[in-house]
């Protein structure tokens, strides 16, 4: 019987080329997968959003929420109001940053016939005043002349209608930096001469 083996027998089969290129191969995609985990995990631990072009991120668009409340200190002292800010009604935005504004109004108030275009597209839901929802309407820019409104959301760019008990939605985009005045030009009550009502800034940078 024959204990030993010949060196023959003993010896492991060799690598082909092709293998040895692609284990090499492998190697590298997994470092380099690593590596862009860890960069990824180090963004996000530090408050960073990313964007992977799947659509606009997050902070290029802000949804501002204001509320148009009737006599919200006293008599005919009517405000817009801040949706979480109740005592400020200051917008932060950023240049070139797409605002998405929904007003809502509380007033019923049938203040004037509104005059000229909105300058933007705009579309109006209105409410019944037993709370049941109107289907919405969208307007171009150019209308709003002979609406009856309660208010006006009006900056040096735009001039939105708000019809009494509605909800107001349209998109803007600032330019340039500044702080830019809004207000309303319905003669709406003593509150338009008070600091903060029936007025406010957006504060771009």
């Amino acid at each position: 019987m024959q204990l030993t083996s010949s060196r023959k027998d003993m010896q492991l089969p060799a690598s082909q080329p092709g293998e040895t290129k692609s284990s090499i191969i492998v190697a590298i995609c997994l470092i380099f997968l690593c590596v862009a985990s860890g960069l990824a995990l180090g963004l996000l631990a530090s408050g960073a959003r990313l964007n992977l072009g799947f659509g606009t991120s997050s902070s290029n668009v802000l949804n501002v929420a204001l509320s148009v409340v009737p006599d919200k200190s006293a008599p005919t002292q009517d405000a817009f109001v801040l949706a979480g800010s109740p005592n400020d009604n200051t917008i932060h935005a950023k240049v070139g940053q797409l605002i998405n504004f929904t007003i809502t109004t509380d007033d019923n108030a049938l203040n004037m016939n509104f005059t000229g275009s909105a300058g933007l597209p705009f579309t109006v839901l209105a409410y019944e005043s037993n709370g049941t929802a109107m289907v919405s309407t969208s307007y171009p820019a150019t209308a709003g002349n002979g609406m009856v409104v309660a208010h006006t959301f009006t900056t040096s760019f735009f001039n939105i209608p708000l019809p009494p008990i509605s909800v107001v939605t349209f998109s803007y985009t600032f330019t340039k930096a500044g702080t830019y005045s809004y207000h309303c030009i319905v003669p709406c009550g003593r509150g338009m001469s008070m600091p903060g009502y029936m007025s406010g800034e957006i504060v771009v940078q």
